[in-house]
């Protein structure tokens, strides 16, 4: 009688299975004629049969780094199993797997790296955020060590699933997954902190002995400029390293919040960054949230990648530019660097609409700039349907939506 596997070795055979499978399954749908896809965010590890059947296309898979990889090169294979199981599943229906890495689930051992492995604002406060709602980040704009660890991480997923296992990847790799800096409010009662002061940041910024409020015009805007252009070159490296690790996948490039709008950030630094100005007062300066460079960044990988507003269900205040919603801002945006622009509504009732109503705006903004794709957030609020929308009432809105394209 043959002997049992060892249990490491049976998990290892299994992942390899299932990962084998995932070249084998079908491919998923495609939207016909360049129409919009959509799809859900937040998919559990056994939720992919309820999606069958309902048109949708896309579903997003979220990893944990800290769970994938527990100790540093060490993956769980039981967890990377589960995962790709989640994937083949999906796939097998015709749905398309978007990978979200995980990155801003950071293991412990990441902040044991050396150097300045958490961001500091100019009151000497670290920031630490929290891993329940994914903003206890590393700080990877300014820590090479961290950047190292996750290019590793990012390249043995692609290892562990093959490069073409996922339709598209979520990039943004810090606060909630977002390319976003931590926010204004540091936790120590600030609310204005600039993210910027760390030994790393210190070691490279052009005036190392600023601070805000301190110095003349020209030393404040050198330093503002070159911590928004931090944040673009990390978005510059995370993606060059993603689209490495997964050749054939989409690169969606998220992009939080409301932005900074044209104008706002001289009008901070003309007030010496008194916390006045409306970039101070919105948080979009303490979270780096300069659009304009970060969009045309992504303009060298147009052939594949898009833009993504994370707030698709956020009023407009008017019709200038710096009144217009992030969709609307976005798309002028995006136009201009010829680039596809999709995105996600908030969840969790963050605009205070209805969510039939927020979902009846998201769709008409995806019709009126013809965005390239719509995601839901998100899955287990559609099942349990406690957040007044099941997953039927939104497979049936896409399907009107549908109907309506192809009769205009």
């Amino acid at each position: 009688m043959p002997r049992p596997l060892p249990a490491v070795l049976a998990v290892l055979l299994g992942l390899v299975l299932l990962v084998t499978a995932l070249w084998s399954v079908p491919r998923e749908r495609r939207p016909p004629g360049g129409a919009p896809w959509f799809g859900v965010l937040q998919v559990g590890r056994a939720s992919a049969e309820p999606l069958a059947g309902k048109g949708l296309d896309r579903a997003v898979v979220g990893l944990d780094w800290s769970r994938y990889e527990p100790r540093p090169g060490r993956a769980d294979p039981g967890y990377v199993a589960q995962a790709a199981k989640l994937v083949g599943k999906l796939r097998a229906e015709g749905i398309g797997a978007v990978l979200d890495p995980g990155l801003h689930h950071p293991p412990p051992w990441v902040f044991a790296l050396p150097g300045a492995t958490r961001f500091r604002d100019q009151y000497g406060v670290r920031w630490f955020g929290s891993a329940v709602d994914g903003t206890a980040v590393a700080n990877a704009v300014f820590d090479t060590a961290v950047r190292s660890a996750e290019g590793d991480y990012l390249r043995r997923i692609a290892a562990d699933f093959g490069g073409a296992a996922f339709t598209a990847v979520r990039v943004g790799g810090l606060l909630s997954g977002e390319l976003r800096y931590p926010p204004a409010d540091d936790g120590a009662g600030h609310h204005d902190a600039i993210w910027y002061f760390d030994s790393d940041a210190r070691g490279t910024a052009p005036v190392p002995g600023w601070r805000p409020g301190r110095g003349g015009r020209a030393e404040a805007e050198r330093s503002v400029l070159d911590y928004l252009g931090a944040l673009t070159d990390y978005e510059r490296w995370l993606l060059r390293v993603t689209a490495a690790s997964f050749p054939k996948a989409q690169l969606q490039l998220l992009l939080p919040g409301w932005g900074l709008r044209p104008g706002q950030v001289a009008a901070a630094v003309d007030d010496d960054l008194d916390g006045r100005s409306q970039a101070e007062r919105g948080g979009m300066l303490s979270s780096g949230l300069a659009w304009d460079g970060q969009v045309r960044a992504l303009g060298a990988y147009r052939a594949r990648a898009l833009a993504y507003t994370t707030w698709l269900d956020a009023p407009s205040g008017g019709r200038t530019p710096q009144l217009v919603s992030p969709a609307e801002y976005l798309a002028g945006l995006t136009a201009a660097v010829g680039v596809p622009l999709a995105g996600e509504n908030t969840g969790q009732n963050a605009t205070r609409q209805a969510p039939r109503d927020a979902l009846r705006l998201c769709l008409s903004r995806v019709r009126a700039l013809r965005l390239a794709g719509m995601m839901w957030m998100g899955e287990p609020d559609l099942l349990s349907g406690r957040a007044g929308l099941t997953l039927t009432d939104y497979a049936d809105a896409v399907s009107a939506f549908r109907a309506r394209r192809s009769v205009n």
